[in-house]
């Protein structure tokens, strides 16, 4: 089975506890003896498990192992089994840590993807001011001599439009 419903599971009774809980024959448990799990398949006998907590104190699971048959774990084993439970937890959070990493690193990389568009964008609008700054000194320079001639044609339009005694007068020779 690779999941049981919480009601009939074992490891619900080792997720409120602290410490390795361990039944050596289920069928002559009082809490698991008409368990499905115990006269079904899998047909659980002996469980023990240990919770899987995490630095924060929240349990995140069970590491547990069970057999057809009835027993009891050894000192040693169940040292063993406590130290694969952290592990374990040592391993989810390297998982997490990992990830962290991840998308931090992920974060970063947009980040620098959007510095980069800033720095084209700004270098575009340095080199369009460059360019304004040269355009107004075209202009500049344009526009004087345009001043000049202009000047020119309005002493050129008063001096045409001037009576002069020479056009009034017709002379006969």
């Amino acid at each position: 089975a690779e999941e049981t419903p919480r009601n009939v599971s074992f490891c619900g009774h080792v997720i409120h506890g602290e410490d390795l809980f361990e039944i050596e024959d289920s069928s002559k448990d009082e809490r698991f003896h008409d368990n499905p799990l115990v006269v079904n398949q899998p047909n659980v006998v002996f469980y023990a498990g240990q919770p899987l907590n995490s630095p924060e104190g929240f349990t995140l699971g069970t590491l547990c192992v069970i057999d057809q048959s009835p027993g009891k774990l050894t000192d040693s084993q169940k040292e063993n089994l406590r130290l694969l439970a952290e592990q374990v937890v040592a391993l989810l959070e390297f998982r997490k840590r990992n990830q962290q990493l991840r998308d931090r690193n992920n974060q970063i990389r947009k980040m620098s993807l959007e510095l980069d568009d800033l720095r084209a964008k700004n270098f575009e609008a340095r080199r369009l001011a460059s360019l304004g700054t040269m355009a107004g000194g075209l202009a500049h320079e344009v526009n004087n001599p345009l001043g000049v001639i202009q000047l020119l044609a309005v002493q050129l339009k008063a001096a045409v439009d001037k009576p002069s005694p020479d056009r009034d007068t017709i002379r006969d020779n």
